[in-house]
């Protein structure tokens, strides 16, 4: 897929790249499900264990829900409250932090628990 559009200052883009070490990392959206959704990892090990990928059902957002949530990032963007961002995509979380660290030539020390991530950068050598 690609995407474009009119972009009337390239000052104001957010990019995907972490900025500094001990920026905080947000999980914007809706909440986690107790499932693995479309996971790389369930995709793996379905494969594995010769059983049917089925995602099933991935998001029940309600459509104004999502357009909030995009108008409300935007809207902190504009005020440059985000120093970067990026999507959870193939790959989930981890591969999204990862791709933001990296492109930043930053590391993350991840620690979770059922309910809350702590993410604390560590720069890569």
């Amino acid at each position: 897929m690609t995407t474009f559009g009119k972009i009337d200052d390239v000052d104001t883009l957010t990019t995907m790249d972490a900025k500094a070490e001990g920026h905080l990392i947000y999980v914007v959206g809706s909440s986690t499900k107790e499932d693995l959704g479309g996971s790389e990892y369930v995709n793996m090990h379905s494969e594995r264990e010769g059983i049917e990928f089925n995602i099933g059902v991935v998001s029940t957002e309600k459509s104004s829900d999502v357009y909030d949530t995009f108008t409300r990032m935007n809207q902190a963007q504009r005020e440059r409250l985000v120093q970067s961002a990026n999507y959870v995509g193939n790959g989930g979380l981890v591969t999204a932090i990862k791709e933001t660290a990296l492109a930043g030539r930053l590391g993350s020390k991840l620690t979770s628990t059922r309910y809350i991530t702590t993410i604390r950068p560590a720069c890569v050598g």
